[in-house]
């Protein structure tokens, strides 16, 4: 468990079928605690007012006091810990500068929940600073570091409030798109920065190879090639996770393979 504690954990959503959906999912995870659903903005602000809150699911467009002005309705020092979860991706960046974890656009998978159930956990466990801090230093965007360029060459630099901390390349498995973000997985921890996959992939050195428009991966990591049928293929990753290759890809893909 990442804390001493359960989080305890509010859904906000408009739609009953959403909500009752998330907090199904949530049962699979026991530092979190479900201690109660709302269906606008106006409930969430009183049930938030009276009762310890940790973490708090909520949808954006919903009746009366919608997501987006809930969250801004919270005083920064009692805001819970937020993940946005919508149909409407036009307000990801918004979110974002809210301090949201994550921002889940509906309909999401399994897989999708359970990656942002992940980032939760690294953000919780991330003590000595802030939860502002932990936040907006995830997705911050990407800034060069002053130091030499052999340093530079082999880190990727994230900056975290004032100071700057440094993501060494080898270590980087795999990075996958998450609307305008990034997220950068290297040795069990997940890096969210602002930067376009097309420009990560020019920086990045040879071993890295794009199998897909929102992924690429690092060849040392690779673990399995998966032939999945009707031409498609998968890779699985060393920690299990597996990635599709697309068809505009797959041809550079094979042929690196193979030498």
């Amino acid at each position: 468990m990442p804390t001493e504690r359960p989080l305890r954990c509010l859904i906000v959503d408009d739609e009953p079928i959403a909500g009752e959906r998330i907090a199904r999912l949530l049962e699979e995870y026991s530092f979190i605690q479900l201690v109660g659903m709302c269906e606008n903005g106006l409930e969430a602000l009183s049930f938030v007012q009276n009762q310890k809150v940790d973490l708090m699911f909520v949808d954006i467009d919903m009746p009366g006091m919608d997501g987006m002005r809930l969250v801004q309705t919270i005083h920064p020092d009692d805001r819970p810990y937020i993940i946005f979860a919508t149909a409407y991706d036009e307000f990801a960046v918004q979110a974002f500068d809210l301090f949201a974890i994550d921002y889940l656009l509906k309909p999401f998978s399994k897989e999708r929940f359970s990656m942002c159930m992940q980032k939760t956990m690294f953000h919780i466990q991330h003590a000595g600073f802030s939860q502002p801090q932990q936040l907006s230093a995830l997705f911050s965007s990407m800034e060069e570091s002053p130091s030499s360029s052999d340093f530079s060459a082999h880190r990727l630099s994230v900056k975290l409030g004032k100071r700057t901390y440094f993501i060494l390349i080898d270590q980087i498995e795999y990075i996958c798109s998450a609307g305008n973000y990034l997220e950068v997985y290297a040795h069990a921890k997940v890096h969210v920065i602002r930067e376009t996959m097309t420009h990560i992939e020019k920086i990045l050195p040879s071993q890295f190879i794009r199998i897909h428009k929102s992924s690429l991966i690092n060849l040392t990591y690779l673990q399995e090639l998966i032939a999945m049928g009707e031409g498609d293929y998968s890779l699985k990753m060393q920690n299990d996770r597996c990635l599709r290759i697309s068809d505009t890809y797959k041809k550079a893909v094979l042929e690196r393979l193979k030498g």
